[in-house]
């Protein structure tokens, strides 16, 4: 039980990641200065410029 529920969480953090991955590309793309987001910058400072 333990283990499956070690799997669940991975499988959300996965997703998070994936997810908060593909909006900071979307907002990237769309518009190049994003000061108003505050997580992506702080995972990845250097893609954030």
């Amino acid at each position: 039980m333990a283990i499956e529920k070690g799997f669940y969480l991975n499988c959300l953090v996965l997703k998070l990641l994936c997810l908060t991955f593909l909006l900071s590309f979307l907002s990237r793309s769309s518009m190049p200065i994003q000061p108003f987001n505050p997580i992506t910058s702080g995972i990845n400072p250097g893609m954030s410029h």
